[in-house]
């Protein structure tokens, strides 16, 4: 026979109950302010690329350690300040079989209110950096 008060049962119910309370709050609380927008990088070079996007506003980093075949995209998101302000540097490893790997870093700072933005990666896409990307903020 179950036993009801105090039992096994209602404390696994009670704490189920209070975990998704929990869960629910806090996604309605942290919902609203999560505004991001979609950076699309298109590999415009002769060679495939890897992707690095600091984004300095939330704190994450987006690595993407697949390539990035010439011809074709990829996107990572960035997120919105409370005056539609995006902070993050894309940093871009061409991988060139031939003459060896090499990277550029592009920083962007600046208010874009709920636009995407789109690049177009080539081999003069922002500024020549080393591997770690030191060098890529102003």
């Amino acid at each position: 026979m179950m036993k009801l008060n105090g039992g096994p049962f209602v404390r696994r119910k009670f704490t189920f109950i209070f975990a998704a309370s929990m869960v629910t709050t806090w996604s309605a609380t942290a919902a609203p302010d999560e505004k991001s927008i979609t950076l699309t990088m298109s590999n415009s070079a002769k060679v495939p690329i890897q992707i690095l996007v600091r984004d300095l506003i939330s704190g994450k980093t987006d690595e993407q350690n697949a390539v990035v075949a010439p011809g074709k995209s990829t996107s990572s998101k960035a997120k919105l300040d409370a005056k539609g302000i995006v902070d993050f540097f894309v940093n871009v490893r061409f991988v060139d079989e031939k003459k060896g790997s090499y990277y550029r870093c592009l920083a962007f700072r600046a208010p874009v209110g709920d636009k995407g933005l789109r690049y177009n990666v080539n081999e003069s896409f922002g500024k020549s950096v080393g591997g770690s990307g030191v060098g890529c903020r102003p």
